[in-house]
């Protein structure tokens, strides 16, 4: 986590838009201390919803990750569109088990299987920073493609 309270840089901060705890945070209004607040948020909370996006409306075609957190699991799915324009989403990889679903849902109705849930809240809290750093799949986990 950071300690400045001063706007993230932009070549530094690849998130424009961010909605976590009910507030809706614009590419002007992210610091650092705004990314510190949702880690603190997604680790703290029983229930949580997060939406991260790279476009500073939140809703064009740019690459987007949810997190939503239930019973202390974490479902995180990244985002984005082919070239084509084929949706697609990418999931990490959890050795917590198969197919089964998980105690936790996309959106609080999308079922997620026990292989696509983290029960590590704060491994989805490394996902969730890394992404609004990079705009990139956190590198310390496998990710599959799952629609």
């Amino acid at each position: 986590m950071h300690d400045s309270n001063q706007p993230a840089p932009r070549d530094g901060l690849a998130v424009q838009f961010m909605e976590f705890d009910g507030e809706v945070y614009d590419k002007e209004s992210i610091t650092m201390e705004t990314l510190d607040k949702m880690i603190r948020f997604i680790m703290t909370a029983r229930e949580a919803s997060v939406f991260l996006s790279l476009d500073e409306y939140g809703e064009d075609g740019d690459s987007f990750v949810t997190a939503d957190v239930e019973n202390g699991w974490a479902a995180v799915a990244f985002n984005g569109w082919n070239e084509d324009g084929t949706p697609y989403m990418y999931q990490p990889v959890s050795q917590e088990g198969g197919a089964e679903e998980a105690p936790v849902c996309i959106g609080g109705q999308t079922p997620v299987s026990m292989r696509n849930a983290l029960h590590d809240i704060a491994l989805a809290a490394k996902c969730l920073h890394y992404f609004a750093l990079t705009g990139e799949r956190y590198p310390g986990l496998e990710w599959e493609q799952t629609a």
